[in-house]
């Protein structure tokens, strides 16, 4: 939930990051840049989501 809230943070009010990225695309029509930094934004939650339930299985063992 932090993540999607800092991306949707910068996309409102951010002179840089990945949604400023993907604003500023949309803004200058620059399809490929909005396209990377939707790839970017769904590898980095994917990775995310990875490190984060590989840890919960090592300390929640009893869950």
């Amino acid at each position: 939930m932090a993540f999607i809230c800092l991306v949707g943070s910068e996309l409102i009010a951010a002179n840089e990051g990945l949604g400023f990225l993907i604003q500023e695309g949309r803004y200058m029509f620059k399809t490929d840049q909005v396209l990377v930094g939707m790839i970017t934004i769904g590898i980095i939650g994917y990775f995310i989501n990875l490190v984060l339930t590989t840890l919960e299985k090592i300390l929640l063992r009893w869950k």
